[in-house]
């Protein structure tokens, strides 16, 4: 069972609902009037007589909830403004990254690996040394000094029973190769390195757009200028005269069987079609597979012939000097792009800073300085000619 998301400690605390306030007002004298019962049974007397209650009962706690819900939305939007809720997100998203790149689980029908020669005779000496009442460090020591001070004969027969259960563990890997349970798994661990690739893409692509995770609360008009920021890559020109790529063993297949499956199942689309040729490919045998491997490796054989015959044309100089020029003004654009998204992120955590700041009531001993000296030179001569009047 995976761990939950930590709670954020300093969030406003969320508004109950009508029932619950109904609840919390009801549930303490309907346990006193039924000692005898327990918590649940208490708990759906509660239930019972909520939903008895007309309209006109119900309105108070009900209105009760709106104004609460109303508070608890007003507080919810300030503190998303504060440097609490940032810290608190940046350590939701290095949860969710550690989720992301967890590894796929060990196989456990999975034969055991063999020993070495070396660890064999590890196993073989530990016992009587463990008797002696060193410590495990001492014990390693003792035992790896053991084997160095070996003959060649002694060290020779560990190391030809090492060779030996490497040899046993290959032909019963090779035994298991071909079993149901390596290929459920096999499938099973393909599965979820797709997926997992293409959460990590999505997270990636969020984190270069720069809206590294979800944001409670967001309204529409930052939602607008977060998607106008957002900078299209262009693609590089592509070289018309260049080889056509070989096609993959799995592609191979794929063109074979799509038509015939598009046929048996005429009202699946061809997303659902290609999902059937994707685990009927997860189910064949290595025999089965083998003829589409091969051709794939002929075919990439010859793909990588013509390509190196096309690298020596003018056709191909005359493309990477394109690529060349393509490749500089992407450069001086991403830097445009760069700069402006950092003048944009800093102004707005200056006006973050002045929306924070406290705001200070005007006192009579306060100063106020608004626009240029000669501002308050002049406001300085108003007041001379003020208590002028009144003298």
């Amino acid at each position: 069972m995976g761990k939950k998301a930590p709670k954020d400690p300093n969030k406003p605390k969320r508004n109950l609902s009508g029932y619950m306030l109904f609840l919390n007002d009801n549930r303490q004298p309907l346990r006193d009037k039924y000692p005898d019962e327990s918590l649940p049974q208490v708990m759906r007397r509660c239930g019972a007589k909520w939903k008895e209650l007309t309209e006109e009962e119900r309105a108070p706690y009900l209105q009760k909830a709106v104004s609460d819900k109303t508070i608890y939305l007003a507080e919810l939007e300030k503190y998303k403004n504060s440097p609490n809720y940032l810290k608190h997100e940046e350590v939701l998203r290095e949860i969710q990254r550690k989720k992301i790149h967890k590894s796929f689980k060990k196989d456990p029908n999975k034969p055991k690996k063999y020993m070495t020669g070396f660890f064999q005779f590890l196993k073989h000496t530990r016992p009587s040394i463990a008797s002696e009442g060193l410590r495990s460090a001492q014990i390693v020591k003792k035992m790896s000094d053991m084997w160095k001070n070996l003959s060649e004969e002694d060290r020779g027969e560990w190391q030809n029973k090492g060779v030996k259960a490497k040899e046993v563990y290959k032909k019963v890997m090779e035994e298991y190769n071909k079993s149901d349970e390596f290929r459920s798994y096999e499938q099973e661990k393909e599965e979820y390195l797709i997926k997992q690739k293409q959460e990590i893409l999505k997270m990636r692509k969020k984190e270069k757009e720069g809206d590294l995770g979800p944001e409670e609360g967001e309204n529409e008009e930052q939602k607008e200028k977060k998607t106008s920021k957002k900078k299209r890559k262009k693609k590089a020109p592509k070289d018309p005269n260049a080889p056509k790529l070989h096609l993959s063993a799995y592609i191979l297949y794929l063109n074979d069987t799509r038509g015939p499956l598009r046929k048996v199942y005429p009202n699946e689309t061809q997303a659902q079609v290609t999902k059937r040729c994707r685990k009927q490919w997860m189910e064949l045998s290595v025999e089965m597979k083998t003829p589409y491997q091969k051709k794939a490796m002929s075919d990439k054989d010859q793909y990588l012939e013509q390509l190196l015959k096309y690298q020596t044309t003018d056709n191909y100089k005359n493309h990477q000097e394109v690529l060349k020029k393509f490749n500089k003004g992407e450069i001086f654009e991403n830097f445009k792009f760069k700069k402006q998204k950092i003048v944009d992120k800093v102004s707005s955590e200056l006006k973050m800073e002045i929306e924070l700041e406290p705001k200070r009531e005007i006192g009579d001993k306060d100063v106020i300085t608004v626009g240029s000296s000669s501002s308050s030179s002049s406001s300085s001569d108003s007041s001379s000619s003020i208590h002028e009047e009144v003298d």
